[in-house]
Parts: C-alpha cells; structure tokens; sequence
C-alpha cells in the first residue's frame, strides 16, 4: 500500500484505473484512507514521521551485479551524465560508486496536510521500502548478504535524521493498512479515481503457483 511518488516531491493529484478485463480471481486493486490510518496510528509513531520525515535509499548495481536493480534500467538511460542531470533537477542526494553503481538518497514526508482539504494524511512508503516487508527469512538473508548494513540494501527507509526505524514500529504500520484497506471486485468497464493524497493504493498478492504460471513463457 502507498501513495503514488511518495517519496519525491513532486506526486499526481489523482490517479486513475480502469478495467478492461474483469479478473476472476487474485490480484484485487486495493485502497485505504490515509485519514484514518493517522488515527488508527499510536500518536507517538505519527509524530516520528511527522518530525523526522523519511528518507529512501536505493544501492542500484551496474548492470552486471544480481542483488537489487540497475541504474540503466530504473532510469531508462545508458548514460551516466543523463542520470546526473535528472538527479540534481529532482533534488535527488546521489553517489557514484567505485564499482560503477549509484547510491540515491531522497527525503520525503511522513506526513501530509492535503492543499484542499487541509486534512493530515499518512503520506509515506517506508514500510514498502524498508526490506522488513519481505518474508523474515528472506529479509535475513538480504541483510547477511549486505553484511548487516541496512543502507547497502537495494532499498532502504530510514527517518530523515539517519535513525533507523524499529521493527514494531513498522509492524504496527502495516497492521494498520490490514484493518483499514478495503477491497472491490472489479467489473468490466468499471472506472476508479482517487486522491493520490487522501487514498493509498496497492495490489493484493499473487499466489506463487499462479505468479509463477503468468511470468513464463507462452507457446502460441
């Protein structure tokens, strides 16, 4: 679950989804208000992020490294210089490493007053970020293979002051969007718009099998 571009400063007002083909099952469009997680939140947690923001972090490999993405991919350009441009522009804090790979650090909110309704919202995506969110074995697994660095993962969330946030504060994050978000079914031909501010977005999961069977080749 997330805002779209949360963590940038610049993000959509409004986004919009349609379907073309009615799914029959797995991988519903998902949404939550950002309103009501805030009050959900322990006021302690919301003032964190309301005070120290979030910075993300992204360690992007060459092209020839396997652990994470490549800066030409999630930039879409060979060129380095292009790459440079772009980051100074978007107020992008970057670092070209020695072994050809690029370290990005951006700040974002923890939260926001949307400009109309002048309502605080929860606008962030650190526990999207933030390699907890994978299965504990796996979330293990990356940070050994990182040497217990966190902010050598591919990504990486951490408050705006540098502190790293705990494990049951971003439990407690996650816990919140599981009791709030809500699912649809979709039809044919439906149109969904939604405050890109006021509303969280997300997808809900494939089944390995049936994600497994998507991704692989198909004989025609």
């Amino acid at each position: 679950m997330h805002n779209e571009l949360s963590y940038t400063d610049q993000w959509p007002d409004h986004l919009f989804f349609c379907c073309v083909t009615a799914p029959e099952q797995y991988g519903n469009t998902l949404i939550a208000d950002g309103r009501k997680i805030l009050q959900l939140l322990d006021p302690e947690v919301v003032e964190m992020f309301e005070q120290r923001k979030v910075t993300y972090i992204r360690n992007l490999h060459d092209g020839t490294g396997f652990f994470g993405a490549s800066w030409q991919d999630t930039f879409e350009t060979q060129d380095k210089d292009e790459v440079t441009e772009f980051c100074k522009k978007s107020n992008i804090d970057f670092e070209w490493k020695k072994d050809g790979g690029l370290r990005t650090m951006q700040l974002g909110l923890g939260v926001a007053t949307h400009p109309v309704t002048k309502e605080k919202v929860w606008f962030n995506q650190a526990d999207q970020f933030h390699a907890s969110n994978h299965p504990p074995d796996y979330y293990a697994a990356m940070v050994d293979m990182c040497g217990g660095k966190l902010d050598e993962l591919p990504q990486h969330a951490c408050f705006g002051d540098g502190s790293e946030m705990s494990d049951e504060v971003l439990d407690s994050i996650r816990n919140a969007f599981k009791q709030l978000t809500v699912y649809f079914p979709w039809r044919k031909g439906d149109v969904l718009i939604i405050d890109n501010m006021l509303m969280a977005h997300g997808r809900a999961p494939i089944p390995e099998i049936v994600r497994s069977w998507l991704q692989c080749p198909k004989v025609m």
